[in-house]
């Protein structure tokens, strides 16, 4: 490379994460960020600030490799993408460099591809900024534009913060951590760090006032939605969190590698049918008065969730006094909120779960695959004259929530390398003890003292 190419910037972040409007302000702060950028929409008034060919580029590989952003499955051939794609991607870095200002790339695609372009910018002056968002607020974001469930766009935001981990640490690279809610706490705040990170890395001369005037750009463009509600998080993605807070170390390269691998594992269950991510859930009901009697199939209905809520509707009017639940599509996962009965008005229904062989369970939630999908309640009493049943959710999705399961497995290799860790701290401990006592003893015997 040569000595007097200029300085790179590249924003890491995960989708919905406040990374277009970090990429605004590093625009507005005099760093180049290419002659066709994307323009804004419904979701981005403002513009993406992406540099259309990078994303073209990213495009391209993604389809060469039979992937897409929302299921990266597999770890990247480099070899056979550095030679299928390697010259592309040195006339893309060319063409920005002919601008001989300091420049930047954002597009979250490039978490993917971070491994590709480490190569490629070997021997160049890069420093990152990488974007943070509460992950409930990534996952309704999404939920919203591209329609994946929750559980979902929390593997994928643990995915592509342990791609930018390995990045950033293997060597130890200069890097900015900015958290979208800064710029809600204190705006200007936010936007002096910036700039004191952009004049330190790339000289820029920067006025007093810019730091006012990048603030009142960001007071007149972000987006403040209302507080996302609380997620279950795994340990691994607190570990991740509690980075984004604190940039404490999360993990051990070897912990990340193992993540990576379970995460791929997870996202290559749907790559041959990538609709089951999305596909509504589907509920069998079966319904009983007798203890005694087993569940019939000529005591069941099926329906599909809407929104949050299921409708059952009877032909006859029936009695009730146990249900049983099956998922038509697995895996997936439910936790019920409340049951209403419908005899001549809807009224709740007490009830509790009398037994359920579910994969997993947590907080409620109940976890299903295909051979582990009954779910049993016992209700208050018996009831007579029913003609529907509506049930409603505080938390349903599918396919997704086999993760975990699978984020279940991972923690026990998770914990079986601190175990090793630890172990072998504790071993070494022993051998430095024994040693000490053993020096004690030579003392003692031959010098006397």
């Amino acid at each position: 490379m040569n000595p007097t190419s200029p300085p790179i910037i590249l924003i890491l972040c995960m989708h919905r994460s406040g990374s277009s409007l970090a990429a605004q302000l590093v625009n507005n702060s005099g760093v180049f960020m290419g002659e066709a950028l994307a323009k804004g929409n419904h979701y981005n008034p403002d513009g993406y600030f992406e540099y259309t060919p990078l994303v073209r580029f990213h495009e391209k590989m993604l389809e060469h490799l039979s992937i897409t952003w929302y299921l990266p499955y597999k770890e990247l051939p480099l070899q056979s993408l550095l030679e299928n794609f390697g010259d592309e991607a040195r006339n893309l870095i060319e063409e920005m460099d002919r601008s001989l200002m300091p420049w930047c790339w954002k597009d979250p695609r490039m978490a993917i591809f971070l491994p590709f372009w480490e190569i490629l910018f070997e021997g160049r002056s890069v420093y990152s900024i990488v974007t943070s968002r509460n992950p409930a607020a990534i996952a309704a974001s999404l939920q919203q534009r591209s329609q994946l469930p929750e559980f979902h766009s929390l593997a994928l935001w643990e995915h592509t913060f342990l791609r930018i981990l390995t990045f950033l640490y293997d060597k130890q690279r200069s890097f900015l951590l900015l958290p979208y809610e800064s710029f809600i706490e204190n705006a200007e705040s936010a936007c002096r760090e910036l700039i004191d990170f952009l004049s330190l890395t790339l000289n820029l001369n920067n006025r007093p006032d810019d730091v006012q005037k990048l603030a009142e750009l960001v007071n007149s463009s972000l987006n403040r939605q209302k507080k996302a509600e609380f997620l279950p998080l795994s340990i691994s993605q607190q570990k991740i969190l509690q980075w984004t807070e604190t940039k404490a170390p999360a993990f051990t390269k070897e912990q990340m590698t193992v993540q990576l691998a379970w995460l791929h594992e997870y996202f290559a269950l749907f790559q041959n049918n990538p609709s089951e991510i999305k596909k509504d859930l589907v509920l069998r009901l079966y319904w009983k008065v007798d203890e005694a009697v087993k569940f019939s199939p000529e005591q069941c209905v099926t329906s599909q969730i809407q929104q949050s809520s299921i409708e059952f509707k009877f032909e006859h009017i029936i009695s009730i006094k146990q249900l049983r639940f099956l998922p038509g599509n697995v895996p997936c996962s439910i936790k019920i909120n409340e049951i209403f009965v419908f005899q001549e008005r809807y009224e709740i229904l007490p009830f509790q779960v009398s037994g359920s062989n579910a994969a997993y369970q947590e907080h409620g939630n109940f976890y299903f695959t295909e051979h582990y999908n009954w779910l049993d309640l016992d209700l208050e009493k018996s009831y007579d004259g029913v003609t529907m049943i509506k049930i409603s959710f505080t938390n349903f999705s599918t396919g997704v929530d086999f993760a975990k399961i699978l984020v279940e497995k991972n923690q026990k290799a998770l914990n079986k390398l601190e175990f090793k860790y630890d172990q072998l701290i504790c071993r070494s401990g022993e051998i430095h003890w024994l040693l000490r006592q053993l020096i004690k003893r030579i003392k003692k015997k031959f010098l006397k003292f």
